[in-house]
């Protein structure tokens, strides 16, 4: 019960990221390039050539009126989400660094991606950069590699994880670290945010998913799942996460009665 086939049609070939808007659409990432958003039912609305590698990573905006796309070549582009017209080509968008990962404002024009620079000797480089997508300006750079990114509910702050297996708090509009969560023995995978404001998680490679207060970061539960977690996200209500586990595996792990101390 509660579990949904849910049938794309006009793919034909493999989709890679996922992500649903705010308004019920679902984009589906192809291996070929294209970006392909659906309507309601499942029906393909709109097909266009977005990369010319395949389409990696995808992330709507907050009111899901653009969606922003990234690929293998290092671009990150902005898209219109009722057209498909572009919006914004951002050619090198982590200084020469591998995209990881993007994450669009809650509230505002402005699309995060953080890289990493493979080839470098010292562990920690690349960065973290913000872009304004209507003022087509660069607004900060943050100095570090960073593997996955969340913006928090009001887009006051930009979690990241670090490639020291640690998650970094910065202040998302000036880029300052404000915490740093301790790392683990394995590497954490996964982070986000609630929908509210109130929780933080993250997942990891030692089959531990930790629940923050997402005011002060102080931890409020940790559980075992005994497999690795590769994904997590909470539910629309905030009364649960769901985790991507690397034993193919989905959890739905239950928070009620857990809350954040006003």
């Amino acid at each position: 019960d509660g579990i949904r086939d849910y049938k794309v049609t006009g793919v034909q070939t493999c989709a890679l990221p996922i992500s649903c808007s705010p308004r019920g659409r679902w984009a589906l990432g192809l291996g070929d390039g294209e970006l392909l958003l659906t309507g309601p039912g499942g029906e393909a609305d709109l097909k266009w050539q977005a990369h010319q590698s395949e389409t990696r990573l995808l992330a709507f905006s907050g009111d899901g009126a653009h969606i922003a796309s990234g690929a293998s070549d290092g671009m990150v582009r902005i898209w219109d989400a009722a057209t498909g017209e572009p919006v914004l080509f951002i050619p090198d968008a982590t200084n020469k660094c591998s995209v990881e990962w993007i994450a669009c404002h809650p509230t505002q024009p402005i699309v995060a991606a953080c890289g990493i620079q493979w080839l470098s000797a010292r562990e920690t480089d690349g960065c973290i950069t913000l872009w304004n997508w209507k003022s087509r300006k660069l607004l900060t750079t943050i100095d570090g590699g960073a593997s996955r990114i969340a913006f928090s509910a009001d887009g006051l702050l930009l979690a990241a994880v670090s490639l020291y297996e640690t998650v970094m708090v910065y202040d998302a509009a000036k880029g300052k670290l404000v915490r740093e969560l301790a790392g683990r023995d394995y590497a954490t995978n996964a982070i986000a945010f609630d929908r509210k404001g109130d929780l933080f998680a993250s997942g990891s490679d030692d089959c531990g998913l930790r629940i923050w207060d997402a005011r002060n970061f102080s931890m409020l539960a940790a559980f075992d799942l005994e497999t690795r977690i590769k994904d997590v996200a909470f539910t629309p209500d905030g009364a649960g996460v769901v985790t991507g586990n690397g034993s193919s595996t989905c959890f739905l792990v239950d928070l009620e009665g857990l809350s954040s101390p006003r």
